[in-house]
């Protein structure tokens, strides 16, 4: 855990004294992973990281540790290959890879103290983004993982389509993100999810309140959880 959290502030440190970075910082009631197949179960902490490398080229290491006793959750460390793919900008493809941890499971020791195990998955990303509007997306999102350690690890892939629909409101601003996604792990994890992100922000300050759910909608071994949220998103440089 030491080494992924000086591994993370390394990265941030050196690329935002080179390149713009925006950050967001949440604190959640209950947290559920990006890709919302599984959820923490208590209060949580995420920090996700925006870097602009070039006008393609986007790097994003985030974190995430449980609010309760501060362990760690989960990090990622994505690279992004970003272009359009029409005049009119309104096709924008996507390819990703990410060096993501995820902590693996739990047990006590003689003493009771907890101890994870930790996870690595390294991850594709092929994506497509259809601009609808001014401040409307559709989204068709593709992964697949794989753990570094099979023994201990699973594999799989996840394709989601979403829609991001944005209403501006004088000094705020309102976001609804539903989402449909299709699960097929190793471990027997199958199926479809439903997913809903509501948002209210503030527009000059970043700060926002929000509330994410999501249902298994015949998917095997997904449970249903939701949160809500407080957070603030930021240009540092």
């Amino acid at each position: 855990m030491k080494n992924l959290f000086l591994l993370f502030v390394l990265s941030f440190s050196f690329i935002s004294s080179i390149y713009s970075q925006t950050v967001t910082l949440v604190t959640t009631t209950n947290g559920i992973a990006p890709i919302p197949a599984f959820t923490l179960g208590e209060p949580a902490t995420l920090v996700f990281l925006n870097t602009n490398l070039s006008k393609h080229f986007s790097f994003s290491p985030d974190i995430a540790f449980s609010t309760k006793d501060g362990s760690f959750w989960f990090s990622d460390l994505w690279l992004r290959y970003h272009t359009e793919l029409d005049s009119a900008n309104k096709w924008n493809m996507i390819v990703g890879v990410d060096y993501p941890s995820f902590i693996g499971g739990s047990s006590k020791n003689a003493s009771g103290k907890k101890i994870s195990t930790t996870s690595i998955y390294p991850t594709g990303q092929f994506c497509l983004e259809r601009k609808i509007g001014v401040n409307n997306l559709l989204v068709l999102d593709y992964w697949y993982l794989k753990a570094t350690d099979m023994s201990t690890g699973i594999k799989g892939s996840y394709l989601s389509l979403s829609f991001y629909y944005n209403k501006p409101l004088k000094d705020f601003s309102f976001g609804l993100h539903p989402n449909l996604f299709y699960l097929n792990y190793s471990d027997g994890t199958k199926g479809f999810v439903g997913a809903l992100d509501v948002r209210f922000s503030h527009n000059k300050s970043g700060l926002f309140i929000a509330s994410q759910g999501m249902s298994p909608l015949g998917a095997e071994r997904v449970k249903s959880g939701w949160n809500l949220s407080v957070g603030i998103t930021r240009k540092m440089f």
